[in-house]
């Protein structure tokens, strides 16, 4: 019998896993389907803890297509993809971006929810989905939004945040130079080792671009 706390589980717990699900530690991921998913047996009362959890995406899916009654594909479609320009997702085996359109998503959050000058999410949403709603864990070790990992930023008005994919994928918003880096990388044991991207970003770009910044002309 399914664990009579889970009619406990919100939509917040499903945004920053947090639902109190028992999940595969090595690497959080769930293969089976979202029926199966809500049958799990509960390891913590839901908000208890964080736990890494890939099925967490296919549960929102399925509670989007009810509440919208469309296919996810359809209404990602409609809502996102025609508005922001982007190629047609593949959604075969999880969600599969073009690196140009990974950053326009991150974009699309940096700003708030806008894209030229039409809003596609509500200004609170991204906020909050953005900023730390639960400290994390594994395996990215960072405060967790709604399903964006919260990037500590001492003294600046906004936190950086970011999105981290398997296998180097990473999607970087830094605020305070209005900049947004997508990366992608084939996947192989050395792309699986999640820092390289976060280094190139910390350690070359970013400082590159505030050089850039200070050398122009005011």
């Amino acid at each position: 019998q399914p664990d009579p706390r889970a009619a406990r589980i919100t939509l917040r717990h499903l945004l920053t896993m947090t639902t109190g699900f028992s999940v595969d530690r090595r690497n959080g991921y769930y293969r089976q389907q979202p029926g199966d998913a809500w049958a799990r047996p509960l390891a913590a009362a839901p908000g208890e803890r964080f736990a890494y959890d890939n099925a967490t995406v296919a549960m929102l899916s399925a509670v989007l297509a009810r509440a919208t009654g469309q296919r996810v594909e359809d209404h990602a479609r409609e809502q996102l993809v025609r508005p922001l320009g982007m190629a047609e997702p593949d959604y075969e085996r999880g969600l599969h971006l073009r690196t140009q359109d990974m950053a326009r998503l991150g974009q699309l959050m940096l700003d708030g929810g806008l894209w030229n000058g039409q809003r596609l999410l509500p200004a609170d949403f991204a906020a909050a989905a953005t900023q730390p709603q639960h400290s994390g864990g594994p395996p990215v070790g960072l405060p967790i939004g709604y399903l964006w990992w919260a990037v500590p930023s001492e003294g600046a008005l906004r936190n950086t945040f970011m999105a981290s994919g398997y296998g180097g994928q990473m999607v970087w918003v830094y605020p305070p130079l209005k900049l947004v880096v997508a990366v992608t990388s084939t996947v192989s044991p050395d792309s699986q080792q999640r820092g390289h991207a976060v280094l190139l970003v910390r350690g070359g770009l970013v400082p590159a671009v505030q050089r850039r910044l200070e050398m122009a002309p005011r």
